[in-house]
């Protein structure tokens, strides 16, 4: 009766020990993306700044200019997170979802800055439109990236908080 008392009780320790085992796991990779995330300089005072200079461009050439740094920018962010070993599975899928949405922000940006916008030259109508369209679906995509990005993180942050990792996301 006794040995099956401490045959039980050792069980119990593993099954314990192993559940927070998996638990540490997944709170070291959390910090280890949040890690990687703030070393890419992807954080609020950067995109801030960011954004100033975008609301600032007074010619298409300058808004280009501002867009390429957004660009570069999340580049880093996608090849930072992108470069990371994960060992929980939970953590993998959240980063896969983030570098999905992240190329697919660089892929706009990069169409939109390599558009070859000209302020002093006059467009045919056949390039005003397709300088419209570009942009239009562009800015589309940006929009649903950013969106998706944010769902992503949400769950991210719910991960972070089920696991003792307070992620501050907005």
């Amino acid at each position: 009766m006794v040995k099956h008392s401490i045959r039980n009780l050792f069980l119990a320790s593993v099954i314990s020990l192993t559940l927070a085992a998996c638990g540490n796991d997944i709170k070291s990779d959390i910090i280890l993306l949040d890690q990687a995330v703030s070393q890419s300089g992807m954080n609020d005072k950067t995109m801030t700044e960011l954004q100033k200079e975008i609301a600032a461009a007074r010619s298409p050439e300058e808004f280009t200019v501002a867009a390429g740094k957004i660009r570069d920018q999340y580049q880093r962010y996608h090849q930072a997170i992108n470069a990371l070993n994960f060992k929980t599975d939970e953590v993998r899928g959240i980063r896969d979802e983030l570098s999905t949405q992240s190329g697919e922000l660089v892929s706009s940006l990069d169409e939109f800055v390599n558009l070859n916008i000209r302020s002093s030259v006059s467009y045919t109508p056949v390039q005003a439109d397709r300088v419209h369209a570009t942009i239009a679906r562009a800015e589309n995509q940006i929009q649903t990236s950013e969106k998706n990005t944010l769902q992503t993180l949400k769950k991210l942050q719910a991960l972070g908080k089920d696991n003792g990792v307070d992620l501050q996301i907005q």
